[in-house]
Parts: C-alpha cells; sequence; structure tokens
C-alpha cells in the first residue's frame, strides 16, 4: 500500500510538473508574439508619397514639389535626368528621428555621375554637407551608395557596393538606419546587401533640403528614372518588415 501511495504522489508531481513547463512555454510564445506584435507597430510611416496623381504626402502632409520637367504620370514620378528636373520636399522631413527607414520602388534609367535617388542637408557653396543621400552611380570609385555625415563631421559612415544601378528595373530599397543599435544597412528586393554596425547618429543631417533626383552638388547629374513610390519611418524596419513591404509592392501597407 505504502509503495502504491508513493507511486500515485510521484504520478500526480510529475503531472503538476508538466502542467507547470506547458504553462510555460505557452507563456514564452505569448510573449514572442506580443514583442513581434510590438515590434511591428513600432514602425512608424511618418511620409509616404504614392503618386497616384500628384507629389502629396497622403501621411505627413509634407507635399513636395515639381521642378523642371519632372511629373506625375500612370502613378510614377518620372525623371528624365535634365538639368533642374526633381522633386523638392519639405527640409526636415528626419529631424528629431533616433532611427528611420527611407524606402522606395524604382526603375533606373542610365545616369550621369553621382545621380541621387535622395540627397537630404544643407548646402555649402556648391557642395553638400551635413548629409545623407543614396547614389546610383558613384563613378569615381566604380559603386553606388548610402552615404551619412556624423554630427562631428570628421568622419563619413559609407556603404558601397560595387557597380551600378543603370539600367535596373522594379527595385524595391530599404535603406534602414539605427543608431542605437549602430545598424545601417541597404536591403534590395527583400535581401540585405550591404551593411555597418557603427552608425553614430541622425543629429548631423541638417534640416534645410530634402531632394529626390538631385545632389546636393551643383556639378552632380540629376537622376533619371521612374519612381513608383518613396516612404520615410521614423523608426528601423526589421528584416522581416522589410520582406513584407517588398512582397507586398508599392501602393500597400502589408
Amino acid at each position: 500500500m505504502r509503495q502504491f501511495w508513493l507511486r500515485a504522489v510521484s504520478l500526480q508531481s510529475a503531472l503538476l510538473l508538466t502542467g507547470l513547463f506547458s504553462f510555460a512555454a505557452t507563456t514564452a510564445v505569448n510573449a514572442q508574439e506580443a514583442n513581434s506584435q510590438t515590434a511591428s507597430a513600432g514602425a512608424h510611416l511618418k511620409h509616404r508619397y504614392s503618386f497616384s496623381s500628384d507629389a502629396n504626402d497622403s501621411i505627413g502632409g509634407a507635399t513636395g514639389k515639381l521642378e523642371g520637367a519632372a511629373v506625375v504620370k500612370n502613378g510614377n514620378l518620372i525623371l528624365d535626368g535634365s538639368n533642374g528636373t526633381f522633386l523638392d520636399l519639405p527640409g526636415g522631413l528626419l529631424s528629431g528621428y533616433k532611427a528611420t527607414t527611407i524606402e522606395f520602388w524604382v526603375s533606373v534609367g542610365e545616369n550621369g555621375h553621382y545621380a541621387r535617388v535622395f540627397d537630404a542637408g544643407e548646402i555649402s557653396g556648391h557642395s553638400g554637407i551635413k548629409s545623407i543621400y543614396f547614389c546610383v552611380d558613384h563613378s569615381s570609385t566604380g559603386d553606388w551608395r548610402l552615404k551619412i555625415s556624423v554630427p562631428d563631421g570628421s568622419r563619413d559612415q559609407t556603404i558601397a557596393i560595387k557597380g551600378n544601378l543603370n539600367g535596373r528595373k522594379d527595385l524595391h530599397v530599404a535603406n534602414v538606419l539605427d543608431p542605437a543599435t549602430g545598424f545601417m544597412g541597404i536591403y534590395v528586393n527583400g535581401e540585405l546587401v550591404g551593411s555597418r554596425t557603427d552608425l553614430i547618429s541622425l543629429e548631423g543631417v541638417s534640416p534645410h533640403y530634402f531632394f529626390v533626383g538631385r545632389s546636393l552638388y551643383s556639378s552632380d547629374a540629376y537622376l533619371n528614372a521612374s519612381i513608383d513610390e518613396f516612404r520615410i519611418y521614423d523608426s528601423a524596419l526589421s528584416p522581416e518588415q522589410v520582406k513584407k513591404d517588398y512582397a507586398a509592392g508599392p501602393n500597400r501597407i502589408p
């Protein structure tokens, strides 16, 4: 009888422990899901240019101004690379951001030297300073790149990838900058193609100008490209979120 009672107690204890482990596992899974949902909710889209009929910002109200031969046609911003042709956005779109993602869908034509998809910052004489830009063809070094000036101006932080983007069609590009973790990366069509982990801050970017299709440097080429959508977030998209945006395509928020 004593042996039977001991076996019963042992079985009851085992069932209790199993229940506790099951509860703990379920709680951990729920916490993971909650964290995932929280991370997704933290990706705040602040400015969205869909180019459905004009250069309006459907979220932030920061309406762009078409310059030169720039037109919105068939749901795209069309830039032909001619001098003076670009989209002029209000300055300060990144002001106060602790992190950001600058995302766009683009088809690139043949471009001249140092053509920019975007360039935000300040102009000093004929040069750009305190800036962040994305260049489709950095001709002197034979690469395309994302570059940001650091606050003290002592050095720049650059992701440079050999070759250029001329002639590439239907590209989804997400530039993710997260100083809290040091991460700075470029995703193309959902895949990370270049990164670094020593990003200091976004505070070095001047709020004066934000150009799409024009460089802050007066001698650089204007962009020859078609842009389907252009977005700015005040947070760093996760790799999963970048993949979701790529899969959804422009004009849809997954």
